[in-house]
């Protein structure tokens, strides 16, 4: 493992997309009315649902206010106090991580 592996996340574009799309869907949004209220393209949404590429940090500041959460929280994935981004399991904790 490289040493920049053990101190920051590393994340899984599909995953992340699978997961943007689900709390996009959760809070009513389809495509068209998401792209209507950010200005951006159906195909960049479809392309970020798809894991094809990430918003960009402008449009994921937007999606975490429509959506209401943070930019965290649609980029990483936590469970039992452990971070997990993708599928992938860091081992370390968001305290030790983000400190």
């Amino acid at each position: 493992m490289m040493e920049y592996e053990k101190k920051y996340p590393i994340i899984n574009i599909e995953e992340t997309g699978k997961h943007i799309s689900m709390l996009c869907m959760k809070q009513g949004y389809d495509t068209k009315e998401l792209s209507k209220k950010m200005n951006v393209s159906r195909q960049a949404i479809y392309k970020w649902f798809n894991g094809q590429c990430l918003p960009n940090l402008d449009n994921l500041l937007i999606l975490s206010v429509l959506l209401d959460v943070t930019i965290e929280d649609l980029l990483v994935y936590k469970e039992n106090g452990y971070n997990y981004v993708g599928e992938g399991k860091l081992e370390y904790r968001a305290s030790v991580i983000y400190s």
